[in-house]
This record gives C-alpha cells, sequence and structure tokens, in this order.
C-alpha cells in the first residue's frame, strides 16, 4: 500500500512540475486579459461621455434650427404684410429682421450639420483597439489551427 501511496505522490509531483508553468502562464495571461479590458471599458466610459455630450448639444442646435425656421416663416409673413405699406423705414427694418432670422437658422443647421457628421468618429479608440483585438484573436485562431 505504501509502495502506490508514493508511486501516486510520484507522479502527482511530476504532472504538477509539467504544469505549473503552463498554469503560471494561463495566470499570467488571464490577468493581462483582465487588464486590458479594464482599460477598454475605461476608454468607452471616456467615449461615452464625450459623445453624449455631442448628441446633447446636436438636439439643442436642431431644437433652436426648428424655433428659428417657424420664426423665419413668421418674420417672412409679417414682412409681406408690412411690405405692402408705404413707409420707407418699415421695409428696412422687416428686411433686416427677416436677414438676421435667416442667419440665425443657417447658423442652427449648420451646427446640426457639423456635429451629426462627426458622428462618423463617435467610439473611434475603442473601435480601432477591438479590431485591433480581433486580428490578434484572428490570427492566434489561425495559428492555433495550423498547429493541429
Amino acid at each position: 500500500m505504501q509502495v502506490f501511496d508514493r508511486l501516486i505522490q510520484a507522479l502527482a509531483d511530476r504532472i504538477s512540475r509539467q504544469l505549473e508553468p503552463r498554469l503560471d502562464a494561463f495566470r499570467d495571461a488571464a490577468g493581462e486579459v483582465v487588464e486590458d479590458l479594464d482599460d477598454r471599458i475605461r476608454l468607452l466610459r471616456i467615449e461615452l461621455r464625450s459623445e453624449t455630450g455631442r448628441m446633447a448639444r446636436m438636439v439643442l442646435y436642431a431644437a433652436a434650427a426648428v424655433v428659428f425656421a417657424i420664426g423665419s416663416l413668421l418674420w417672412l409673413c409679417a414682412g409681406v404684410i408690412l411690405l405692402a405699406w408705404s413707409t420707407d423705414y418699415r421695409t428696412h427694418a422687416i428686411v433686416a429682421v427677416i436677414a438676421v432670422w435667416l442667419l440665425a437658422t443657417a447658423f442652427s443647421i449648420g451646427m446640426t450639420r457639423a456635429l451629426a457628421l462627426r458622428g462618423r468618429h463617435a467610439f473611434r479608440l475603442s473601435r480601432a483597439l477591438f479590431a485591433a483585438d480581433a486580428a490578434v484573436a484572428r490570427e492566434f485562431l489561425r495559428e492555433r489551427g495550423q498547429d493541429q
């Protein structure tokens, strides 16, 4: 019985010695993966805050564009009515007010459009990192498949 116990113990020691470096490497790799995931999550949080601010500004400018467009239409209507009157000063005043409203509308639409175009760059760093991670994973799997 003692011989059997010693044989089992020797076999367990040998397996332990052979598996220990692999387990250490696995632990190290798992630790690296966890650290990388933590970094990716932090980056996503930062980019999400930035994107939330951009979207809020875009909504604000879009709402301003709607308000100014409605105002422009109202002033255009008032301008048409007032242009029918026969005074020189009213005409100049109405044209100036209409021009201001049209400029404000154009500015709001332009800012909304510019912010919308920036959406293509949303989460740019995270997308680049995830693409690099996916490429590394594909390469690893491709190499693993060739080894077997």
